[in-house]
């Protein structure tokens, strides 16, 4: 039986040498003559490809490579040594600490208790997958193997890195710096509820700051459409190889979300009973803000038209899951889009152009940014200025005469009355 300094010192002879597969990325074997920019940091996610301790492992024995099943040097080492004193080859030490996806499902059942919309649980279902992808890639066993700055930070990076390995034959793609923070306060909330249950001992996020992106918009970057786009949308639509009354169907949802400036999602789901006399009365998913609007006569003998579902809807059976008839009509409108010539590379953000064109057109006609603030349902009318404000010239100096008219009121009297 060896002794503790002997197993050391055999242990300290050895050399541990990861082998990389044909496969893999991190084998910097595999990049020579090519461009050095391609070799960077994130491709150097560490990887799955096991050690093997080679040396002499015992004198009888000779030179050896024996495969140590671990990814980790310090794990390897740990492997080799209690091989050595229990003398049995194929003994691994079991990964210590709780499975990355222990963590994933209990952080996710915690979203049951919580009344959150679909697209935010969409969002957290999103980066918890991607969470589980990396460290299947990056050879992260357990949560407290990735609960790592480092860690934590290439995780942060690969979100900007569409080719990042773990990415290979998904959709997720690179993230703007909105959803990257977006993204990073979902991670905190996971290490939140992992710091609750004691699993981990510190917040490996808090290294992790994003630089915010400029708030307002100019006008070059609100997108909406212009009439002769409008015109062309609706001719090229008659023209794409669907039913008479799935065009009818689609030009009322097009014209819905124009003249309404509702989300996609807000009108897919629109029912029959929310209109009456005239008017739209509606709750928005995102904000929860109740909202109205005055509906056009073209929008009005449109939906006229159409034979609404059993159960009132005018767009969705009310049976499917709705992101599917959300993402099917999404797609008709982006190839309507595009044979009409505008062109956008997110689907959302195709149909977000109806929701654009609403605003603007409201505020270059005049109306107050707070009217079209209320329409869209924003909660907060800085939202509004953010993307508007360069469309709403004017609107401070009509505050400013109104404003300039409540001086001249008498004490009994109020704007509404003197106006009548």
């Amino acid at each position: 039986m060896k002794t503790d300094l002997e197993i050391n010192a055999i242990v300290d002879r050895l050399r541990f040498v990861r082998s990389h597969s044909a496969k893999c990325r991190n084998d910097k074997k595999r990049w020579d003559g090519k461009p050095a920019e391609r070799w960077t940091a994130l491709n150097a996610i560490r990887c799955t490809c096991p050690i093997y301790s080679c040396g002499v492992h015992d004198p009888s024995e000779g030179f050896q490579r024996k495969l140590t099943g671990e990814i980790v040097e310090r794990k390897a080492r740990e492997v080799v040594e209690k091989r050595l004193k229990s003398g049995n080859e194929r003994e691994v030490l079991e990964p210590v600490g709780v499975p990355i996806k222990t963590a994933i499902e209990d952080f996710m059942g915690t979203l049951v208790t919580r009344e959150l919309s679909e697209g935010t649980t969409a969002k957290y279902t999103t980066i918890m997958n991607q969470l589980q992808s990396f460290s299947d890639y990056g050879g992260y066993k357990s949560l407290q193997a990735f609960a790592t700055p480092d860690a934590m930070d290439l995780f942060f990076k690969s979100w900007s890195d569409p080719d990042a390995g773990y990415k290979k034959g998904t959709k997720w793609t690179k993230v703007s710096r909105r959803t990257a923070k977006d993204n990073l306060k979902t991670m905190r909330l996971f290490f939140r509820r992992c710091l609750k249950r004691k699993w981990i001992s510190e917040d490996p996020s808090t290294i992790i700051e994003v630089t915010p992106e400029p708030r307002a918009k100019t006008k070059e970057q609100v997108k909406y459409l212009t009439r002769q786009q409008m015109k062309d949308i609706m001719f090229f639509l008659e023209r794409t190889r669907r039913t008479p009354y799935q065009k009818q169907r689609l030009k009322a949802l097009m014209l819905t979300m124009r003249w309404t400036g509702l989300r996609i999602s807000d009108a897919v789901a629109l029912e029959k009973s929310a209109i009456k006399n005239g008017v739209l009365y509606v709750k928005t998913k995102k904000s929860k803000t109740p909202v109205q609007f005055p509906l056009p006569d073209e929008l009005l003998n449109t939906l006229a038209k159409l034979t609404n579902y059993d159960n009132g809807y005018y767009f969705w059976d009310g049976n499917s899951d709705i992101k599917y008839a959300r993402l099917n009509y999404g797609h008709a409108v982006s190839d309507t889009f595009e044979l009409a010539g505008v062109k956008e590379e997110i689907v959302h953000s195709v149909s977000h152009r109806f929701r654009n064109t609403f605003a603007v057109h409201l505020l270059s006609k005049g109306v107050p940014l707070e009217t079209v603030s209320l329409m869209l349902g924003h909660q907060n009318i800085s939202t509004t200025e953010n993307y508007y404000a360069d469309f709403a010239s004017g609107y401070m100096d009509r505050a400013e005469n109104m404003i300039r008219k409540v001086w001249t009121l008498k004490e009994d009297e109020s704007l509404q009355v003197a106006a009548a």
